[in-house]
């Protein structure tokens, strides 16, 4: 329901939402988009999206991401797998992608982020 064009969430709106946040965290290696994800946590595209921005300040989109970065970057930080390999295990499917993605976020390459560590 819609208030003054805001999307009311309700207790059980909210657990939902926490249960979609609790997904992300254990899934975020594969592909998620808002359709899935509501089907998942049985709540609709709608309030899916309005909870999570409510709880994260984050779109769906973004909040994926950042839980892959934050992945990547304990990867980085505590392995010395290559890029490549990281890449794949914070689901994405190419390590260009990847790389592009790290260096919008952290303004540094995965591989400067790790020599830095070092340095």
């Amino acid at each position: 329901m819609r208030l003054n064009g805001i999307v009311q969430l309700s207790r059980w709106d909210m657990e939902r939402i926490n249960d979609a946040l609790v997904y992300v965290e254990k899934h975020y290696r594969r592909p998620i988009s808002a359709d899935h994800l509501s089907l998942e946590v049985n709540l609709s595209k709608e309030k899916l999206q309005a909870g999570i921005q409510r709880q994260t300040g984050l779109t769906l989109h973004l909040h994926v991401l950042k839980v892959r970065m934050d992945k990547a970057k304990e990867l980085l930080r505590n392995t010395d797998h290559p890029v490549k390999s990281i890449a794949a295990a914070t689901g994405f499917k190419r390590a260009s992608h990847f790389i592009d993605t790290f260096k919008r976020y952290h303004a540094q390459t995965p591989n400067q982020y790790r020599l830095q560590l070092t340095a």
